[in-house]
């Protein structure tokens, strides 16, 4: 038997933040000398915290040509906020019967300037970047230190993520999942879990 939803766990990049990574390695792919899997490569590196933004950044200006600053711009792009998320996240948070948290593969400082720009960062309880733990999702370690600092179990857990491999991760760990495609999607399984 499921035990009652305590926690709603969000994705951000891909969910609440608009992938403005890939539709930058699309924009720029004929101008960058490396295959795309490389600029994966160094995307996570920077998500586990190996790696700092200021490298990062230095890398695809010299690859592009562009300025380090115009790439981070880009990529703290307004537009790429899923607003109609946000506008979800708002209803869960506003109701005062979940803790909120954020679980996501990134590196702290860009996260955190990302929460600030959008000024989103109080909708969330706890925020967990893959930087502050050394582990990435699918990982089951990233989820229990999740769990540390929200202080409830997996099975109190509704999961929302754009990654299938994170989502059946997650569901084995016996966390109730959503797999993000669309907004409209995601509040149908808000309000068939009784969230919203």
């Amino acid at each position: 038997m499921n035990m009652p939803i305590t926690t709603v766990v969000f994705d951000c990049f891909g969910v609440l933040y608009q992938d403005a990574f890939k539709q930058f390695l699309d924009d720029h792919a004929a101008a960058m000398p490396q295959p795309r899997r490389h600029y994966y490569d160094l995307a996570k590196q920077n998500e586990l915290g190996y790696l700092s933004d200021k490298v990062f950044y230095k890398v695809f200006s010299q690859d592009t040509g562009l300025p380090a600053e115009q790439i981070r711009d880009y990529f703290n792009d307004t537009d790429c906020l899923n607003t109609n998320v946000v506008t979800l996240l708002e209803q869960i948070k506003v109701s005062g019967r979940y803790k909120t948290a954020m679980l996501t593969n990134i590196e702290r400082t860009f996260l955190q300037r990302f929460l600030d720009n959008h000024g989103i960062g109080h909708l969330f309880d706890v925020v967990l970047a893959s930087s502050e733990t050394a582990h990435v999702k699918p990982e089951r370690e990233i989820f229990e230190a999740l769990a540390d600092r929200v202080g409830t179990p997996f099975g109190e857990w509704f999961f929302v993520d754009d990654s299938l491999d994170n989502v059946e991760a997650a569901t084995s760990y016996g966390i109730r999942s959503h797999c993000f495609t669309t907004t409209d999607e995601l509040r149908k399984a808000l309000s068939e879990a009784g969230i919203i």
